[in-house]
């Protein structure tokens, strides 16, 4: 009984994990150069920051991990425009490049409180 215990137990974690198991890296440009504490948030157009809210390093990347499997929306901010791009697990465990607008256009982050 403990040994079918332990094997459930473990499937359910190993199923959660498998979920969650996928990561990205977005690298951010702005009028050609990497876009520095660029806002970058990943959810859904209803909820943008649905799973995560954070910011690019002074190069312009992030590595984004423990998303969810499906769809997600990826969106890049800064005070100059920002830029969305829907992300399925097929795109997972790679690269992406988001080049934001120059005219203070398009989706944005919510604020971090």
């Amino acid at each position: 009984m403990k040994a079918l215990l332990l094997a459930c137990c473990l499937l359910t974690f190993s199923l959660a994990f498998d979920c969650l198991a996928s990561s990205l890296q977005v690298q951010v440009y702005q009028n050609g150069k990497p876009a520095a504490k660029a806002n970058i948030c990943v959810g859904s157009y209803q909820e943008r920051a649905l799973y995560v809210l954070t910011q690019t390093n002074e190069k312009g990347y992030v590595q984004l991990s423990k998303l969810p499997e499906g769809r997600v929306v990826v969106t890049a901010n800064n005070s100059e425009g920002g830029k969305d791009e829907i992300i399925t697990n097929a795109d997972f465990n790679k690269s992406i490049m988001l080049a934001l607008p120059r005219d203070n256009t398009g989706p944005t982050c919510p604020i971090k409180k």
